[in-house]
């Protein structure tokens, strides 16, 4: 929700809309970036081990690979943390009343399309 409300005053401060999608586009490029770098030199990269609990919040909030975990492990614990995220949107938007308008329908195939990828995903 702290996301959520950042952006939001972030995109209160630009008069075009637009530029702070390009904003967005451009972060989104750069963590992209350095997980490519990360995938491409893993095996020069030495992780460190982190103990305490507000090191390791410092740390798993800027750079979660840190912890030494392999890329399977790291996307599943990034696919939880996106699970908790989407369920707090959902929710602060109930709880607003700002549900938008949508098809049954789509509702229904995009969950099913969801619960199919985790499927595969907890098949590997």
């Amino acid at each position: 929700m702290l996301g959520k409300v950042l952006f939001s005053l972030t995109k209160a401060q630009f008069a075009n809309q637009n530029a702070i999608g390009a904003v967005q586009a451009v972060c989104l490029l750069l963590v992209t970036l350095g997980t490519l770098v990360y995938t491409l030199r893993k095996d020069r990269i030495h992780p460190r081990q982190v103990s305490g609990l507000t090191a390791c919040l410092a740390v798993g909030l800027v750079l979660g690979y840190l912890f030494g975990m392999d890329t399977k492990t790291a996307a599943a614990n990034s696919l939880y943390i996106i699970l908790f995220s989407q369920i707090t949107n959902f929710l602060s938007t109930l709880l607003s009343g700002s549900v938008p308008s949508f098809e049954p329908l789509t509702l229904a195939l995009m969950v099913a399309a969801g619960a199919f990828w985790a499927a595969q995903l907890d098949a590997c």
